[in-house]
């Protein structure tokens, strides 16, 4: 199993990127979702939260000085999954209901058919596709219907309570949870972070290269965050 990881930092509505550039033909692929947060808000871009992971990354890759997005966390993910301007994708604006008939094919409010997503394709020339966290590119399709082999995370609505792991689902159906979780136990940046990890490890146990799409939905309201976490910040705010 190669050990290098074309690895990807993307930052909704920041959509900052780093990249650690790797040789094979088939390079492993991890890509890492905040959900609108701004660029501005990272260490690595003179922030004031400590983000020490997130600014490890950036150094050891490379920082982009400029950036655009949609302005919106869901057409920005139908950007990042496709490869297309939210508008091609189906998203111009917001999920829901089909507008395509009053304002045209922009409005689906769901991924058009008429695009891929990059799990749909790498999974045909060898790839196991991996996907955690919130989907929000339309309810009507699951992850594993647009290409993804194993999800654990939201498909419903645009914004969970970091504290309900009943919101949450492990596909496809009937996959047994490799995790589970209670409401006393669960913290869904949390969880979502010890999925990603599972299923890495499962990716060693395999010969074929993988897709791992991390999709936090933090810091996208709501605003929920451990007492200890929110703790340390009251000082420097004040």
């Amino acid at each position: 199993m190669r050990t290098k990881l074309l690895l990807s930092l993307f930052l909704a509505l920041g959509n900052t990127a780093t990249i650690f550039a790797a040789t094979p033909s088939q390079p492993n692929v991890v890509l890492i979702l905040v959900d609108d947060m701004g660029y501005s808000d990272l260490g690595a871009y003179g922030g004031e939260v400590d983000t020490p992971h997130i600014d490890a990354l950036a150094a050891q890759g490379l920082r982009f000085t400029q950036n655009y997005n949609s302005a919106r966390c869901c057409p920005s993910r139908a950007s990042l999954l496709t490869g297309l301007y939210s508008q091609q994708a189906g998203i111009a604006d917001f999920t829901g209901g089909d507008r395509s008939a009053v304002k045209g094919p922009a409005y689906r409010g769901k991924l058009s058919k008429y695009c891929v997503t990059i799990a749909e394709v790498l999974r045909p020339v060898g790839y196991t596709t991996y996907g955690v966290g919130k989907w929000h590119v339309g309810d009507q399709e699951l992850p594993t219907d647009r290409g993804f082999d194993e999800y654990y995370g939201y498909t419903k609505g645009h914004s969970q309570a970091q504290w309900d792991p009943t919101t949450c689902r492990r596909l496809p159906a009937g996959r047994t949870p490799e995790i589970t979780y209670t409401k006393e136990n669960f913290y869904a940046t949390d969880a979502f972070s010890d999925y990603a990890v599972n299923f890495l490890k499962q990716a060693e146990t395999k010969s074929t290269p993988f897709l791992l799409y991390l999709a936090h939905s933090s810091p996208h309201f709501p605003l929920h965050a451990p007492t200890a976490s929110r703790d340390q910040y009251l000082e420097r705010y004040r």
